[in-house]
């Protein structure tokens, strides 16, 4: 049981660095660089909240309008799913994520 949640936490901190290190492609204009390490996130780790939205965001930032509006729905049914988890009288990040997707799915029509 210790090797397994060893290898959990290794995981996490893998997936945090890789979402690290796309968020700083992404900053520094490298979207082909942060798209990529984006979705190799989601193939570990599908239901990412971080990866889906940074996905989204690097996507709108390119032009790819299309698949942006797909990702943020995606991740937009996922927040609402996740959000319902989180205690309503207490809105934490779900909700805040929500919104801020809601907001991305506006500016793109």
């Amino acid at each position: 049981m210790t090797d397994q949640v060893k290898t959990t936490s290794t995981v996490s901190e893998s997936i945090k660095k890789q979402i690290g290190d796309a968020w700083r492609a992404h900053r520094q204009g490298q979207h082909d660089t942060a798209l990529n390490i984006f979705r190799q996130v989601l193939k570990q780790e599908a239901d990412n909240v971080d990866a889906l939205y940074g996905l989204g965001l690097v996507q709108k930032t390119s032009g790819d309008n299309t698949h942006a509006r797909e990702t943020f729905s995606r991740l937009q049914d996922l927040l609402k799913e996740l959000q319902a988890q989180e205690d309503a009288g207490s809105p934490g990040r779900y909700f805040m994520l929500n919104n801020m997707v809601r907001q991305q799915l506006r500016l793109l029509g």
